[in-house]
């Protein structure tokens, strides 16, 4: 994977709100299949992003994608976002099967090893967040996870405003 496309010229200033937005309505359709439902808690004043937008909505969309296929029926997923000190933080938290302690290191990697099923058995292939930890770094951003096994799991994309 390389960053082509993530430039100057290529960067929009979006709202976050807007992008989150339009993740939501890209996957309601998704969550619908399993009863679940998607919320969003943007705290604050909203915040502008200098970004890749098309690159962001696959980000997003990839980690709430993954947030539906590790939730079980009738679960709900938080979208949150937060303004801090130069920059913004959104997390998508779900309350699913959760990644175990010796699975999250190598959760980044390109064709990581460590690939499961989701809830209704939908495929997994090991490249989704890799491809988001490329595409939130090329913008000067951080990805990572909290999770526990049987608890679920918040991923955090932290970018600069």
């Amino acid at each position: 994977y390389d960053e082509e496309g993530i430039n100057e010229a290529t960067k929009e200033s979006i709202l976050v709100s807007k992008l989150v937005d339009e993740c939501t309505k890209l996957l309601g359709f998704k969550a619908k299949e399993k009863e679940q439902t998607i919320t969003t808690e943007l705290t604050g004043e909203d915040v502008r992003v200098f970004v890749n937008r098309e690159k962001m909505i696959r980000v997003l969309s990839n980690l709430i994608s993954n947030a539906i296929k590790f939730s079980p029926f009738g679960a709900i997923i938080t979208i949150t976002s937060e303004k801090r000190a130069g920059n913004v933080l959104i997390a998508v938290k779900d309350k699913g099967i959760g990644v175990p302690k010796d699975m999250q290191d190598g959760l980044f990697e390109i064709f990581s090893p460590n690939v499961r099923n989701g809830t209704a058995g939908e495929k997994s292939y090991g490249l989704g967040l890799f491809i988001c930890k490329q595409i939130t770094e090329a913008h000067g951003g951080k990805i990572w996870l909290e999770s526990k096994e049987g608890e679920g799991s918040t991923f955090f994309v932290e970018l600069p405003h």
